[in-house]
């Protein structure tokens, strides 16, 4: 019940946001997952008192079913074809129903590490104790401020439940994808249909615990969504909801998983003084080492600078820095940073389509070979 209250939330924070935005409710979703993401984390930040974050999330979900209710339109399509709706909603039950049997009656995460350091987290932010980490809180802050509702409930199971949520949002985050793809509705249903019945995500994450990565997921498709629709259709709406869905992703998940996608580009530029990396320092020494404090060792080791992974053949490309960094002068980092773009774009006009997929399918099999 917990999980399905988590979900109700979010739908309904979702569609005060659509609404606002004059965006389709689809959408809603991860739009909800995003803006909560936000508003908790920034209410941590700040100190608020934990009952003023969940406050805040009851105020956007009453907000969302009261202009859901006040402005329902049903499009006649959907009132005439009801199967995608059947189909949709099945798939967002196979989830809960095959993660409730798989974990009932366990009181707490299955992994003793990420797992406890996710409760410990949530716990002192439900409780308003000042929260020092190298992590990103956005999962943690807005499973605390939906937890501060059911003060009853042991942080443990409560964050448990609220996992499973996150895994019948991910039907619903293909359905959006596949409509914003151009797919019709029995197909995007279908789409998220298949997703349901998978061994991997959304499945996978919960035997270690790795919600916040579930959750990054969920706010990388529906920054996806958010970039095809505006290319579709450029409108202020799209760009603020993208904008609100990188955010979302940075306070949830960092840069983690999500710079492996910069690798699927034809030309991958690093600035100088950039690192690229799936994971932080700070973060491969706390799983490696235990101890944050090593981030030097386990820089050293993964080598995340531009001269190395121009090296390991990771990028294509170095851009240059004014002197000092590109922070100590935006305009020319700025111009710099054109100009390599503008360089590496005119070497790939030319180049036909099957040459780019032949290229990227030899430069991903040369990557790791060093003999």
């Amino acid at each position: 019940m917990v999980s399905l209250f988590f979900v109700v939330l979010v739908l309904a924070c979702g569609a005060a946001l659509t609404r606002a935005l004059r965006l389709p409710l689809n959408i809603a979703p991860l739009a909800g997952l995003a803006a909560i993401a936000v508003l908790t984390t920034w209410c941590a930040r700040l100190g608020a008192p934990p009952l003023v974050s969940s406050g805040l999330v009851v105020a956007a979900a009453i907000a969302g079913l009261l202009l859901s209710v006040r402005t329902a339109e049903v499009e006649k399509s959907a009132i005439a074809r009801r199967m995608p709706l059947l189909v949709l909603a099945v798939s967002a039950a196979i989830p809960a129903l095959m993660l409730g049997s798989a974990f009932a009656g366990i009181e707490a995460p299955v992994s003793t590490h990420d797992g406890a350091f996710h409760v410990e987290a949530i716990d002192s932010l439900r409780r308003g104790v000042p929260l020092e980490t190298w992590y990103p809180v956005g999962f943690h802050a807005s499973v605390a401020a939906v937890l501060g509702l059911m003060p009853w409930l042991d942080s443990a199971r409560g964050t448990s439940e609220i996992g499973l949520g996150l895994a019948v949002l991910g039907p619903l985050a293909v359905f959006s994808l596949g409509l914003a793809f151009g797919l019709d509705a029995l197909a995007s249903a279908m789409a998220a249909a298949i997703l349901a019945v998978t061994f991997i995500y959304p499945y996978d994450y919960h035997l270690w615990a790795g919600w916040p990565q579930g959750m990054g997921v969920l706010l990388v498709i529906g920054l996806l969504v958010s970039a095809l629709r505006w290319t579709q259709r450029p409108t202020l709406g799209w760009a603020l909801l993208g904008g609100l869905f990188a955010g979302a992703i940075v306070l949830s998940h960092g840069t983690e998983v999500y710079t492996s996608a910069l690798a699927l580009a034809d030309r991958v530029l690093m600035q100088e003084n950039a690192i690229y990396t799936v994971i932080s320092p700070e973060g491969c020494a706390a799983i490696l080492w235990r101890d944050a404090g090593e981030a030097k060792k386990a820089a050293a080791a993964f080598k995340p600078d531009a001269v190395h992974c121009l090296e390991l053949g990771v990028i294509d490309g170095i851009v240059p820095e004014p002197e000092g960094g590109a922070h100590t002068n935006h305009d020319e980092a700025a111009r710099l940073l054109g100009e390599s773009l503008r360089e590496a774009l005119e070497d790939l006009e030319s180049v036909s389509a099957d040459d780019l997929k032949r290229r990227r399918r030899a430069k991903f099999r040369s990557l790791g070979v060093y003999a």
